[in-house]
C-alpha cells in the first residue's frame, strides 16, 4: 500500500507538471473486446490464456492485441496467488487513429504475485507484477525496458444466490513504472482507473464490463494520452 501511494503521488505531480509547462494531451476512445480461457488443471494450478483487441473508435482502426497472454497460476491458498507467463503483443504506430498504422512487435515475460482478503462482503485484491519487455525497433534492433504493475481492486456483490455472488460491482486503480534504455526522464508509464461489473451468467462463464480512463506518458516526453476505454471480457472457466 504504501508503494501504490508513493507512485499516485508521483502520478499527481506529473500530470501537475504536465500542465504547468503547456505540455499537449491528446484525447482518445477505444473500445476492448477479451476473451479469457482459464484451465483449472487441480485446485491450485491454473492456465489461463488471453486473446484480447483494442480498436480506436475513431475510423474503427486497430491500435493493440494480445496474440496470447498464457500465464500459468498456482494458488497455495484462498488469498494469494503466483504466476508467471507470456504474452505475445502487438501495437500499430503512429498511436493516431487518423494515420495508417504500422505494425509492431512485443514480447513479454511476466511474473505476478496478488494478495486478497475480505472485509465484510467486500473484496479487496493487490497485484504486483514485473514485466520483461522485448520490443522490435527500427532496424532490426530489440529494445529492452522492465515495468513495474501494481493495482488495487475492489469488489462488491450486489446479486447473490446461494450464497454465491452473479452480480458484482467493481473498482480498480492500476499505475505502471518502467525502466530502460532511453527511458532516463519516463519512469511514469501509464494509469489505469475506472469500474464496472462483474456478472457470472453460468457456473463457468462470466462476463465484466468496465468504463476506465487510460492516461499514458507520450513516448517523446512532449505530452500525454487520455484515453476513456469501454472494455468487454468473456471469462470462460474450464476444470479438468
Amino acid at each position: 500500500m504504501r508503494i501504490h501511494l508513493l507512485i499516485l503521488i508521483e502520478l499527481i505531480f506529473n500530470m501537475s507538471a504536465n500542465d504547468l509547462i503547456g505540455q499537449s494531451t491528446t484525447n482518445q476512445t477505444l473500445v476492448w473486446a477479451k476473451y479469457q480461457n482459464d484451465l483449472h488443471i487441480s485446485e491450485k494450478l491454473i492456465l489461463s490464456n488471453e486473446i484480447e483487441s483494442r480498436n480506436y473508435v475513431q475510423h474503427f482502426r486497430g491500435h493493440q492485441r494480445l496474440l496470447p497472454a498464457t500465464t500459468l497460476i498456482y494458488k497455495p491458498n484462498k488469498g494469494l496467488i503466483t504466476g508467471f507467463g507470456f504474452t505475445y503483443f502487438q501495437q500499430f504506430n503512429p498511436q493516431d487513429p487518423n494515420i495508417k498504422g504500422v505494425l509492431n512487435n512485443e514480447y513479454r515475460f511476466l511474473q505476478l504475485i496478488e494478495f486478497s482478503n475480505s472485509i465484510s462482503k467486500l473484496e479487496v485484491k493487490t497485484r504486483v507484477q514485473i514485466e520483461e519487455r522485448l520490443i522490435e525497433a527500427p532496424n532490426n534492433k530489440i529494445d529492452f525496458s522492465l515495468r513495474e504493475r501494481f493495482r488495487f481492486k475492489l469488489a462488491f456483490p450486489l446479486i447473490s444466490k446461494d450464497d454465491k455472488a452473479i452480480l458484482k460491482a467493481i473498482i480498480f486503480d492500476e499505475i505502471m513504472v518502467q525502466q530502460g534504455a532511453g527511458l532516463k526522464f519516463n519512469i511514469f508509464d501509464q494509469n489505469r482507473f475506472g469500474g464496472g461489473l462483474s456478472a457470472r451468467i453460468k457456473e463457468s462463464f462470466l462476463i465484466e464490463t468496465t468504463l476506465f480512463n487510460w492516461y499514458q506518458q507520450k513516448p517523446d516526453l512532449l505530452g500525454f494520452y487520455n484515453r476513456t476505454i469501454l472494455s468487454l471480457s468473456l471469462i470462460h472457466s474450464i476444470s479438468l
